[in-house]
């Protein structure tokens, strides 16, 4: 939202060192250790006997610019997309984090107390 007023995101574009740069310069970088908790997710579905889903749900003004970003950011091996992680419901949009949620519990049938999320506020 911080790079949407200032009408300064997408298209983004790396700066060699795993961060993303706004059109207008702006820095975009993930927050504490949410690429090496994607790689972890993702060695761990690739483990026999592992089954699990991995979703986003997110609130933002530009939906677009997030999945963008999914597809542009990477693992710690440098080359795997944070999206390619994602096996379960996407939820990207304006609305509320409860609607996001109800809706995964429906396409998914996994009851809410049952997930596990992980917010940064």
């Amino acid at each position: 939202y911080e790079l949407s007023w200032r009408g300064k995101g997408s298209p983004f574009s790396s700066d060699g060192k795993g961060n993303m740069i706004s059109v207008g310069g702006d820095k975009v970088y993930l927050l504490g250790n949410v690429r090496s908790i994607f790689s972890e997710l993702n060695q761990e579905q690739h483990r026999d006997g592992n089954h699990f889903l991995v979703g986003v749900s997110s609130r933002t003004d530009e939906p677009d610019w997030a999945r963008d970003l999914l597809d542009k950011f990477l693992l710690d091996d440098g080359i795997t997309p944070m999206a390619s992680v994602l096996n379960g419901p996407i939820e990207i949009s304006y609305d509320s984090k409860r609607n996001h949620f109800l809706r995964m519990s429906s396409q998914t049938g996994i009851a809410l107390q049952d997930m596990v999320f992980f917010d940064n506020e």
